[in-house]
């Protein structure tokens, strides 16, 4: 996350995920994948299963704590 949200990153968001670390981390960097899931199929790309698994195991940590 921390890549992501460098001073010298600049596109759609980058601020609201600013503000969304400063909130609530995990919630954070599930919004970060989200995106770059987001952003890599609806380019056509290759999007490495590893992601799918770190957004559903954040997702299942995140349930968990409520």
């Amino acid at each position: 996350i921390a890549d992501a949200i460098e001073p010298n990153r600049k596109y759609p968001g980058v601020n609201d995920l600013r503000e969304a670390v400063k909130e609530d981390l995990d919630n954070a960097i599930l919004m970060s994948l989200n995106r770059t899931i987001n952003y890599v199929t609806s380019e056509g790309n290759y999007l490495d299963e590893d992601t799918i698994h770190a957004k559903q195991y954040l997702e299942e940590y995140i349930n968990k704590g409520e």
